[in-house]
């Protein structure tokens, strides 16, 4: 149960903590006023603990459950309001990583009241709580698209990809310097010269 938190809204939110895409581990994260209820209905805990009887700051081991289903084993985090960083309730699942395992995972969450966060919408919460300011949340908030395409054979920086290129200057904007060199590689001939 929450100990005095504002939750704007009201609702409880769900949503990836981790990057998008395939990866070893992912973490989904709740926070609301429902946060710990949800939690504990799609958890079954190995040491039989129930999720609402769980103090603040602990962990435990489990599986994630449709019904009589698993759908991952997990370790469950929870942190008691206003001890966390939106100062709600705050449930997170560390699982398996895969796209498909910890999109299930959401869907349950919402199926049980959850409404999926927006971008920010974390870092929004804890900023309208009192857990930051302003210009803790705005450092938050800046985030920059990154690139697939290789930087191998490339020797002039106009032929570097569109988004390398983007960081380049947005970085030039934030240090209010110009800059010159860039370099893709530990190599010599990675450097380039603009």
């Amino acid at each position: 149960m929450s100990t005095g938190a504002q939750h704007p809204g009201g609702d409880t939110i769900v949503a990836l903590a981790t990057p998008h895409g395939r990866s070893g581990l992912g973490v989904v994260r709740l926070s609301g006023p429902h946060a710990l209820a949800i939690a504990g209905a799609l958890f079954r805990p190995r040491n039989s603990q129930p999720v609402h009887a769980m103090p603040s700051f602990t962990a435990r081991l489990g599986d994630i459950v449709d019904g009589d289903r698993t759908v991952d084993e997990a370790l469950l985090l929870v942190m008691r309001a206003p001890r966390s960083y939106t100062r709600e309730d705050v449930a997170e699942f560390s699982c398996h990583g895969s796209p498909v395992t910890l999109r299930r995972i959401e869907d349950l969450c919402v199926a049980r009241g959850a409404r999926r966060a927006g971008p920010g919408e974390f870092t929004r919460r804890a900023y309208v709580n009192g857990r930051m300011d302003l210009a803790q949340a705005e450092a938050v908030y800046e985030s920059v698209p990154g690139w697939h395409e290789p930087l191998d054979g490339i020797t002039r920086y106009a032929d570097l990809p569109g988004n390398a290129k983007a960081y380049v200057e947005r970085l030039e904007r934030h240090i209010g310097v110009p800059v010159r060199i860039v370099s893709i590689g530990p190599a010599r001939h990675q450097t380039l010269i603009r």
